[in-house]
């Protein structure tokens, strides 16, 4: 994704275009920042966790996602594509430890943001953080079939828009 600048600057253009309305309406629902967040995302891998049960965000719809479909189909046009997730994580955001194990397939997250946040998960006995750009990230991964689990987990301390989708 990084090699195709046209693409990311499309990207990037489109996040930038949705981000301000997010932020407005977030803010007249108002916006609460939580303390001792980063507590949040201990872990306990003992049961599966399909969907976060721990989160901060703000859900702000379909819509804005949806405006990407143009650009996924265009990069994945053997898929059904499904907008999936459409999260606005303000600073202290985050979603907790889950699998996503009652949906198995690839998955494919735009994330825009303005300054540190990111997508861990574990690997074998590792715990992996891996570090949003400052802007757009593109990442893409798979959620396996049962009994093999990817745990995941986001974690902001800055403004981090999330676009999902699911590849069918």
């Amino acid at each position: 994704m990084q090699k195709n600048t046209n693409l990311n600057s499309k990207i990037l253009t489109l996040a930038e275009s949705i981000v301000p309305d997010v932020i407005y309406k977030s803010k007249l629902k108002g916006i609460k920042e939580v303390p001792n967040w980063e507590s949040h995302l201990e872990y306990d891998f003992s049961k599966d966790i399909p969907v976060s049960n721990d989160s901060h965000y703000i859900d702000f719809g379909s819509r804005n996602t949806g405006k990407f479909m143009h650009i996924m189909q265009e990069l994945y046009p053997d898929y059904n594509i499904i907008d999936s997730g459409h999260y606005y994580y303000p600073k202290t955001g985050y979603m907790g430890w889950h699998t996503n194990s009652n949906k198995p397939c690839k998955r494919v997250y735009i994330t825009y943001t303005d300054g540190q946040s990111f997508f861990r998960y574990k690997q074998g006995n590792d715990i992996i953080t891996d570090y949003d750009n400052i802007g757009i990230t593109v990442r893409e991964f798979d959620i396996p079939e049962l009994p093999e689990q990817l745990w995941h987990c986001v974690g902001s301390y800055a403004n981090r828009f999330s676009f999902g989708f699911r590849l069918e």
